[in-house]
Formats: structure tokens, C-alpha cells, sequence
């Protein structure tokens, strides 16, 4: 791999803007799921799965791909979450491809991110060598999909934003970054479970 990177992937940092004047609905999600720090990942009621967050806009090579944000559960396994805004146009087959790309180049990438993990929070860290993934979006976003065309959930999970009445207003404002101070996760649901 002729691009990889070897430091400044921003572990543990916040950079940028809180509310981007002109960012994006997702760049406003990314920042609050960031600040909140924890994804609770309900697979039955007895099987909970917890993502700790450490990175966001992950940069995995010098021509500009970022990962949105970067995990790890408690079994180090690192975790790739692909954010969408509900309003979307992207079709999941073509964001399924996106983050298959971006697992082949983390792979490269983690024994450096490792580094930079241990240098910022002061503690060592050996990732598991299972990357999991996640395309994380509002559940209005999968309500224009076909299920039939889901990927499997062994494979990327689909997940939406679970016991919020909305993650964005009528005037398409985010809601959620209202409540960033007072929560320490947000569930998630999958959508994909069948699958």
C-alpha cells in the first residue's frame, strides 16, 4: 500500500467545530456521538454489546478517505461506523462497498493506531485482528431501502439511533446534540436482525 499512513490519526482528540455552521446533518451526528462516547449495541435483551468510541474522521490514506468513527468493544475488536444523515441519497450497496474498502486499509493501519492510542491515553492496546462494522443512520434512512438487499449482519450491521422519539426535528434540525451533556450512550437497533 503505497499511501499508508503511519501517525496523526487523531486518536482521543475533538477537532473542528462542535456545530459546523456549514457542515453537514451527518458531520453534526458524528460530533455528538463523539462527545457521548459509548454505543450500546443490543443483539438480544441478555447479549449487550458496548462500542467505545476514540476516533472520528479516522483519516486512512493521504488522498482524503476518513473512517467516521472509529471503536473498540471488550473484546478489542475495533468497530468502523459509517454515518448517514436520514435524507441520504445513498443506497446501502454502494456505502457497503465504502466500508469493505476502508476495512482492507485499516488493517494496514492498526498497529500505528495502536501506537497512537497508547501515546494519547496512556494505556497499550492490541486491537483484535475481526473489524467489525457498522453503518449507523436516523431510521428514516433504511425506510426508502429494499431489506431484501441487506447485507448480511454477520457481515455489517445496519443500525438506527433506538429510544429517541427523533434524532432530527421538523425544521431538520438535530435533536440530538441537545442531549450529548446528560447521556453517556445511545442504543442503537439493528435493523438488519433477519439477516
Amino acid at each position: 500500500m503505497a499511501d499508508i499512513r503511519n501517525s496523526n490519526f487523531k486518536v482521543g482528540t475533538f477537532h473542528g467545530s462542535l456545530n459546523p455552521v456549514k457542515g453537514s446533518k451527518e458531520a453534526s451526528l458524528r460530533n455528538a456521538l463523539y462527545l457521548i462516547g459509548m454505543i450500546k449495541l443490543p443483539y438480544s435483551s441478555v447479549d449487550i454489546l458496548k462500542i467505545r468510541l476514540f476516533a472520528y474522521e479516522v483519516p486512512i490514506g493521504i488522498r482524503g478517505k476518513r473512517i467516521d468513527l472509529l471503536g473498540y468493544d471488550e473484546n478489542k475488536n475495533p468497530w468502523i461506523i459509517e454515518l448517514k444523515a436520514h435524507d441520504s441519497g445513498e443506497h446501502i450497496s454502494k456505502i457497503v462497498d465504502q466500508i469493505n474498502n476502508y476495512e482492507k486499509q485499516l488493517r494496514d493501519l492498526l498497529p500505528h493506531i495502536e501506537l497512537e492510542f497508547e501515546e494519547r491515553f496512556l494505556l497499550p492496546i492490541e486491537f483484535s485482528k475481526v473489524i467489525k462494522k457498522m453503518i449507523l443512520a436516523p431510521r428514516e434512512f433504511y425506510l426508502k431501502e429494499d431489506k431484501t438487499k441487506y447485507p448480511k449482519k454477520k457481515d455489517i450491521l445496519l443500525c438506527s439511533i433506538a429510544k429517541l422519539k427523533e434524532v432530527y426535528n421538523k425544521d431538520n434540525r438535530m435533536v440530538l446534540d441537545e442531549k450529548f451533556s446528560v447521556l453517556d450512550q445511545i442504543t442503537v437497533k439493528i435493523e438488519n436482525r433477519d439477516r
